[in-house]
């Protein structure tokens, strides 16, 4: 059974994958990736999502074909994606906040996408014991960034779940949308606003020793002094090797397709907007996101 899960709270393009390959170089950590996506991995098989860091299928992947052995349960079967939509809804974020499991379960009755995110959410917890199991590792690193799935789980099992908070410059994370996904600056820049809005609702009373918050150009600047960190808020030693970009021993699911470039192998910081987004871009920008920008101290 596993000991704790660390949960990865970001936007997109905010180096969650990255740090993912880094905290499962550990012994005794097992990273998973983005694990809420398995649900439309397993059924959606024309989307790249399928295939698991190793190269394979998730359906053919050894790995996981233990996990579905552990579970006893055919692995496309395991509902773990939630509503599409829940992060607008005010009155779930209401009564997640509350911290009450009782409270919880007596609306799920009445509101049945709480229902469905509460089996969610209790899927993934078994789903990290499996895990555990088959790795024999106490500790689960999951990247799902979404930071209500962390509330969920916390809502649950607040003994076993702790969870990093990730920070990106927002020029970064927009120019990153804009040149890989194709999308228009306003939407990115309002996109990550939205996105850290939503972490610091899901902060809200939560203890602070279940949670660590650092920025992505700190983890490239300096990875064994964050890891290093990291490990202690864990509540394990730090070994070398985690700052090490080994890509060839995890079965991370989802994530940034940059897992897939075996020959990319050093921490490289990404801050090419600093030359690549013109002025008039950066100024749009700034009308958008440079309040939220400057309260994370970028300037």
């Amino acid at each position: 059974m596993f000991e704790k899960v660390i949960y990865i709270a970001s936007d997109c393009r905010s180096g969650s994958t990255l740090l993912d390959l880094l905290l499962g170089n550990h012994d005794k950590i097992t990273s998973v990736g983005e694990l809420w996506r398995l649900e439309e991995c397993l059924n959606n098989p024309e989307n790249h999502c399928h295939i698991c860091m190793c190269g394979k299928s998730i359906k053919e992947c050894p790995f996981w074909e233990k996990v579905e052995y552990v579970l006893g349960v055919p692995l496309e079967k395991i509902k773990t994606k939630c509503h599409e939509k829940l992060v607008d809804r005010r009155l779930e974020q209401a009564i997640v906040l509350l911290n009450n499991h009782k409270l919880f379960t007596f609306c799920s009755y009445f509101l049945n996408s709480f229902k469905h995110d509460m089996e969610c959410a209790a899927n993934m917890l078994r789903l990290y014991d499996a895990i555990s199991k088959v790795n024999k590792t106490p500790f689960i690193v999951d990247s799902s960034k979404v930071a209500y799935y962390f509330r969920l789980l916390y809502l649950l099992q607040p003994a076993k779940v702790k969870i990093i908070f990730l920070y990106r410059d927002g020029r970064g994370v927009t120019y990153s949308k804009m040149r890989e996904e194709g999308m228009k600056l306003e939407k990115a820049a309002k996109g990550w606003v939205r996105c850290n809005r939503m972490m610091e609702i899901m902060k809200l009373g939560i203890p602070k020793n279940k949670i660590f918050m650092t920025k992505y150009e700190d983890l490239c600047k300096r990875p064994s002094k964050i890891l290093e960190k990291i490990c202690h808020f864990i509540g394990i030693g730090f070994q070398e090797k985690m700052t090490q970009l080994n890509k060839y021993t995890k079965h991370i699911i989802g994530g940034n397709p940059m897992k897939f470039k075996k020959n990319r192998d050093k921490i490289v910081l990404d801050e090419c907007w600093k030359t690549e987004m013109t002025l008039q871009q950066l100024e749009i920008f700034d009308e958008i996101a440079g309040k939220m920008n400057k309260k994370l101290g970028y300037y």
